[in-house]
């Protein structure tokens, strides 16, 4: 995939070259161009026309009430393309080759961006920014950050929210039930999980419980709040690289901590009380476990478990009760990775627009309070009303609490363009899940070398490595032979298969970002 990817970048380039050819000198500023992109009318009422090119799995109607409600709001006629992921690529080739790029749209990669901003292809945005009060609110502190926007000059925008920490869910039910405090470190949580998966917590007469749920065949979430107690950060994307003492950036196993964390999770392992399917089970079925009352912790991010799953995920009646622990490591400190500026997607404006005041307005919009609850919730009074705004409590009106209806009429399906620092997800989530999105949120104090450039080692063997230090995890975790032996030769293969290489170009990535 990522080669393929990288194929595809290389004609999005290709085509850059060839349309600024074709176009003579490319436009420099939002008033120029010969683009197909919107025109506003001589009175200063009529609204502006602008196209946007939104990356999306959904299939909206091309008009929908959402879109609607979004134009009345900004004064503005929208022209909306949407595609997936896979063929945003050739869809961008094809717009830049013809010279019709949309107005706004979104870019995958920096490097990508970057070479869309040397040829003249995107429009500089530092003056309309300075007068857009949602996005000054979002993005002040780090907009210029973003390699696009280093030197002073705005052309980039991008999501001011960030993925969810991980949270140790804990059933707060079934700890009453087998007589045990929440866990504060790691002993106790393993106290905790051995009573969850022998005590009979359920109550069933029955050996068929187990204490920590967890499938590595999607990601690392059900390892971070474990791992980052040992210092070592990991997430949804995968285990995090580290940074040796000599400057090298390398995978996290070399994390001085690394083993030390493996002798944990095989103590687990070897007990009994982690699901014993760990590297083979499917993400779904791992949830299954949890909702089906057969799992008493799950390291996961606590919007699922104790918002969006609760109520009608679960088996159980009543339905389970959760609350989140801190696990300190021998440190004496919880802690996950980090959590740095999402720069991809990219959102940018073309130089061939010919209104970008009012394309940057639209995005301010986009990242308001009001306008992150219209494109996720839909219009107040025909998809939902509010209950307590404040509480971020509301309802869904008929037929729309059917999502199939509710996205075919535009609801959800733009809200991922441009994200606020707080989303509307985030305000309407449960008091409970919010103290635990806060929770996790503080312990996210693991600094780790973040690289937002590509460099070719990645492109060409980082899809390989992220599998082996999958592999190895399982394997170390799983058997019974000589650890420190097998270590090593689990290091020596992610370095024989292109790790070298992924070290010497990851350094030189992190070190050009300084």
């Amino acid at each position: 995939m990522k080669k393929i990817q990288r194929i595809a970048s290389a004609l999005l380039i290709a085509a850059m070259v060839l349309a600024v050819s074709a176009c003579g000198n490319s436009p420099s500023n939002g008033n120029e161009g010969s683009g197909a992109s919107g025109t506003i009318g001589t009175n200063s009422q009529d609204p502006a026309e602008l196209s946007i090119l939104v990356v999306g799995d959904n299939t909206p109607p091309d008009t929908n009430s959402v879109l609607k409600e979004v134009e009345a709001k900004t004064n503005t006629k929208m022209k909306v393309t949407y595609v997936s992921l896979a063929d945003n690529a050739s869809k961008l080739n094809t717009l830049i080759a013809a010279r019709t790029l949309p107005d706004i749209f979104s870019v995958m990669t920096i490097s990508d961006a970057e070479q869309m901003k040397q040829n003249g292809m995107l429009a500089e945005l530092t003056e309309y920014v300075g007068t857009s009060s949602s996005i000054k609110e979002n993005l002040g502190d780090v907009i210029t950050s973003h390699p696009l926007n280093k030197d002073g000059k705005i052309y980039a925008l991008f999501n001011a929210d960030h993925e969810y920490a991980q949270n140790m869910n804990i059933r707060t039910d079934w700890l009453k039930k087998v007589g045990k405090e929440m866990p504060t470190d790691l002993d106790s949580l393993y106290d905790v999980l051995y009573a969850f998966t022998y005590n009979d917590p359920d109550g069933n007469g029955k050996d068929d419980t187990i204490g920590l749920g967890a499938s590595i065949v999607g990601n690392w979430n059900n390892f971070t709040s474990i791992l980052g107690a040992y210092g070592i950060a990991a997430n949804n994307v995968g285990l995090r690289p580290t940074q040796l003492d000599d400057g090298t950036v390398t995978t996290g196993m070399k994390n001085k901590n690394f083993l030390e964390a493996i002798k944990y999770f095989r103590k687990l392992y070897k007990a009994g009380v982690m699901d014993p399917d760990f590297a083979a089970i499917p993400t779904m079925d791992s949830f299954g476990k949890l909702w089906n009352g057969k799992v008493g912790a799950f390291d996961f991010q606590c919007p699922g478990p104790t918002n969006n799953w609760m109520p009608s995920r679960y088996t159980e009646n009543p339905v389970p009760t959760f609350d989140f622990a801190e696990i300190k490591g021998p440190s004496g400190v919880a802690a996950q990775g980090k959590l740095y500026p999402s720069y991809t997607p990219t959102v940018v404006v073309s130089s061939q627009c010919k209104d970008s005041a009012a394309a940057v307005r639209l995005l301010d919009f986009f990242v308001s309070e009001d306008g992150n609850a219209l494109l996720r919730l839909g219009v107040e009074g025909t998809h939902f009303n509010w209950l307590d705004k404040q509480a971020g409590t509301y309802e869904i009106i008929k037929p729309y609490d059917d999502s199939t209806t509710s996205r075919n009429d535009g609801v959800y399906v733009y809200s991922e363009f441009l994200k606020p620092k707080i989303t509307t997800e985030r305000r309407t989530l449960n008091e409970l899940t919010k103290r635990g999105v806060a929770m996790a949120d503080d312990m996210c104090t693991i600094e780790w070398p973040f690289i937002y450039t590509s460099f070719d080692a990645d492109i060409n063997y980082g899809a390989n490595l992220k599998n082996i230090e999958k592999e190895v995890f399982c394997q170390l975790v799983s058997s019974k032979g000589d650890l420190e032996k097998e270590y090593k030769e689990a290091i020596a293969r992610w370095e024989s298969e292109g790790g070298k290489e992924w070290e010497k170009g990851a350094t030189e990535a992190y070190n050009s970002q300084k």
